[in-house]
C-alpha cells in the first residue's frame, strides 16, 4: 500500500508491504511517474521491485546501500485495507 503524499513530479514513493508484521515503511524508487498511473496515497498495488545497490566511500571505507526499484506496478482490484 502507498502510505505516503504523492504528487504529480515524483517518482520517488513510501510504501508498506502487507504482510510485514513490523509494518515498516520502504522508499521505492519508480522508473516513471505513479501519479501519472492515478496511483495516490492509500492505492493498493502489486509491484515489480528490483534489489540496485550503490558503492559509496563511508567514514570506515567501502560502504553500500541499496535500492528498491520499481519498473512497474499495477492497482490491485481488491481494495481491502
Amino acid at each position: 500500500m502507498v502510505v505516503g503524499e504523492l504528487g504529480p513530479n515524483d517518482n520517488i514513493i513510501i510504501v508498506k508491504f502487507s504482510d510485514d508484521p513490523e509494518e515498516q515503511k520502504f522508499e521505492v524508487r519508480c522508473t516513471f511517474k505513479p501519479y501519472d498511473y492515478r496511483i495516490r496515497k492509500y492505492s493498493i498495488c502489486d509491484f515489480w521491485i528490483k534489489w540496485k545497490s550503490e558503492q559509496y566511500i563511508g567514514d570506515q571505507g567501502l560502504a553500500y546501500r541499496t535500492h528498491l526499484v520499481c519498473e512497474r506496478l499495477s492497482e490491485h482490484k481488491d481494495k481491502k485495507r
